[in-house]
């Protein structure tokens, strides 16, 4: 008898695979006709599941149960609903931050009737010291004790997951496209690894929320290809930029105080990179400040090259060369304001009286932060 799983609003195959205890290798073998992208799969679409032939008939007892996230629902709120134990259906679901479910996620339950742990006692109430905290590894399991109802706040729950190691990437990418929706093309897969490459290779960049809105900048700057390139429009537009060629003597004076002092400068030092590195003075400085003396003014397109316009990134965030602003100013472990870290590449739009696209910008980085929580490894 051929077993089926039908494809519900916000599944992914990773998710089908863990519902079915199989592997999505499994799952994309068996249904390779009509499966030819593990992350494009449809509502409604039908999965051809591995024969339970052999498997072993589960008493009635241990029927599977499980509930299916609504939205508003908490790990606390399901547990109670449930009269099961917060801290066994955080295990069984091996879920690494129980502030991030969704709506449409399906929760394992433990089996009715199983005794739920007296944890009276167990560890003293109140606030988790933050020295302990700052000991846990980046990455790193959550002590089970934290687990429990007493100490659920939202910093102690969030406060290990903002330092970073490594992502498994099938579960980013799962997770990006449940946040963002639509498909990613093959190139910006691969540009997107890139950067997580970039990110777990620094070790100086370990904030979650800094890389969430890092990103979710990228994105935005790069036009969602998340690769560097060019500030876009045609050439006569970059004359705003040029201390002889801008139609007013605001803009020729703004070019000359950037370091554009000759005709042509305001193409030539025009926007590059994943955050678009502007201004002759600003080419100067930043490839100074990263060892490369004069080569970024002599050949601008240096700045193209993931590897570099990765470190021109890092650096300007960090030191707020770009406008004065850093993004540690706006994003840390303990503060998170993504709308005004725009701050840090932009200024306030004159026509409409806010940050350049800080709104989008924000929102991006929101379910960045997401993205990233749910796919650190262990």
């Amino acid at each position: 008898m051929k077993h089926e799983h039908i494809v519900e609003k916000g599944q992914t195959l990773s998710r089908i695979a863990t519902i079915h205890k199989t592997t999505v290798d499994e799952l994309m073998r068996l249904n390779k006709d009509t499966i030819k992208n593990r992350h494009n799969i449809k509502t409604g679409q039908r999965i051809i599941l591995p024969s339970t032939e052999q498997k072993t008939a589960t008493p009635p007892s241990q029927s599977k149960r499980e509930h299916i996230v609504q939205s508003g629902d908490s790990l606390s709120k399901i547990a109670k609903m449930y009269k099961a134990s917060l801290k066994e259906i955080i295990k069984l679901n091996k879920i690494r931050n129980p502030q991030l479910i969704r709506p449409g996620q399906h929760i394992a339950l433990p089996p009715e009737g199983q005794k739920i742990a007296n944890t009276s006692g167990s560890r003293p109430l109140g606030p988790v010291p933050l020295k302990f905290l700052d000991t846990i590894q980046a990455g790193a399991a959550l002590p089970d004790f934290l687990m429990l109802p007493e100490y659920q706040t939202s910093y102690v729950l969030a406060r290990p997951f903002l330092t970073c190691g490594k992502f498994n990437r099938n579960v980013f990418f799962d997770e990006y496209k449940t946040q963002f929706g639509g498909i990613l093309k093959p190139e910006q897969t691969i540009a997107l690894n890139q950067l997580l490459d970039f990110f777990e290779a620094d070790s100086e960049t370990t904030c979650l929320r800094q890389i969430a809105y890092m990103l979710a900048t990228t994105k935005h700057e790069t036009g969602h290809t998340f690769e560097p390139i060019y500030e876009r429009g045609r050439k006569s537009y970059f004359n705003k930029y040029d201390p002889v060629l801008a139609a007013t003597q605001d803009q020729r004076d703004k070019a000359k105080r950037h370091g554009n002092k000759t005709k042509g400068d305001g193409y030539t030092y025009r926007g590059r990179g994943y955050v678009q590195l502007t201004w002759k003075d600003n080419y100067k400085r930043v490839g100074q400040r990263l060892g490369y003396g004069l080569q970024f003014v002599k050949n601008p397109d240096l700045a193209l090259k993931p590897e570099i316009a990765y470190k021109i990134m890092i650096y300007g965030f960090k030191t707020g060369v770009f406008t004065g602003k850093k993004l540690s100013n706006y994003v840390t472990d303990t503060k998170k304001d993504y709308y005004n870290a725009r701050k840090c590449i932009n200024g306030i739009n004159k026509d409409t009286g806010k940050l350049d696209h800080g709104e989008d910008i924000a929102d991006y980085a929101e379910k960045f932060e997401r993205t990233l929580a749910a796919s650190i490894e262990k």
